[in-house]
């Protein structure tokens, strides 16, 4: 089909009025538009389909990166402005509120991650 155009583009050089020439030129184009696009919607197709299969472990892949950063990144314990060590959740948000309010309030304090 793209030879056909070709020839019809050669052709069009010589016979640049030919109105005959123009519309069958047309045509072609058009139709080879037209299967272009319905090759491409079903390589999309055909995509998804490979992505529905095989997509899955993937997402399973990076859900386990996730969680291996999470774990990775989580605070267990604090030492504590006295020298304590915090361990509970509930130690640890509280340490982090008061070194975030003296931070605010200009004054600088320091923790320790265990």
């Amino acid at each position: 089909m793209k030879n056909e155009i070709s020839d019809l583009d050669k052709r069009l050089e010589l016979e640049q009025k030919n109105r005959d020439l123009i519309t069958s030129r047309q045509l072609k184009k058009s139709e080879y538009n037209s299967v272009v696009s319905e090759r491409a919607m079903g390589a999309q197709i055909r995509s998804r389909a490979i992505w529905a299969e095989q997509g899955e472990r993937s997402t399973a892949y990076f859900l386990k990166l996730e969680k291996a950063r999470q774990v990775a990144n989580r605070i267990d314990a604090l030492r504590g402005r006295d020298g304590s060590i915090l361990s509970k959740d509930s130690e640890i948000f509280l340490n982090f509120m008061h070194v975030y309010i003296a931070r605010v309030k200009g004054k600088t304090t320091i923790f320790y991650h265990i």
